[in-house]
C-alpha cells in the first residue's frame, strides 16, 4: 500500500515549480523578522537587579521594599513584577558575599564597602 493524500506524495512537477518560480515571492514571505526581546515581555537578564542597586545606591537609609519596587517600575518604565524584586533583595541580602543588608521585615539597604 503507497502513501497517498494531500501532505504525503507531492507530484515532482509541483515540486519543481516550488524550486523554481519567481524568488520575489519567497523574499517577500521570508523577510518579516521576529519581534527584539522576549515574545512573552520580559526583560534582559539583570535588569531588574540593576535597577534595584541603583535605587539603593542613591539612599544612604533603609528602604520599604514596596517603594523599592516603584522607584524600579518608574526607572525601568513599566510593571515589574514585586516577586522579582523582592527575591532579588532577598538572595543578596544572604550568603558569602552580600549586597544588601535586610535591616528589619521588609526593609533593606546597600551593603556599603568598608
Amino acid at each position: 500500500m503507497g502513501l497517498s493524500g494531500g501532505l504525503s506524495n507531492h507530484s515532482f512537477a509541483d515540486l519543481l515549480q516550488c524550486l523554481t518560480c519567481d524568488t520575489s515571492d519567497q523574499r517577500r514571505h521570508s523577510s518579516s523578522s521576529a519581534p527584539a526581546g522576549w515574545p512573552d515581555g520580559r526583560r534582559k537578564f539583570g535588569t531588574v537587579g540593576g535597577a534595584v542597586v541603583s535605587v539603593l545606591a542613591q539612599t544612604d537609609s533603609e528602604m520599604r521594599v514596596k517603594a523599592i519596587h516603584a522607584e524600579v517600575e518608574r526607572l525601568l518604565g513599566g510593571s515589574v513584577s514585586r516577586y522579582s524584586v523582592s527575591d532579588y533583595l532577598l538572595t543578596r541580602s544572604k550568603g558569602a558575599r552580600p549586597l544588601f543588608v535586610r535591616t528589619r521585615h521588609g526593609h533593606y539597604r546597600l551593603l556599603r564597602p568598608e
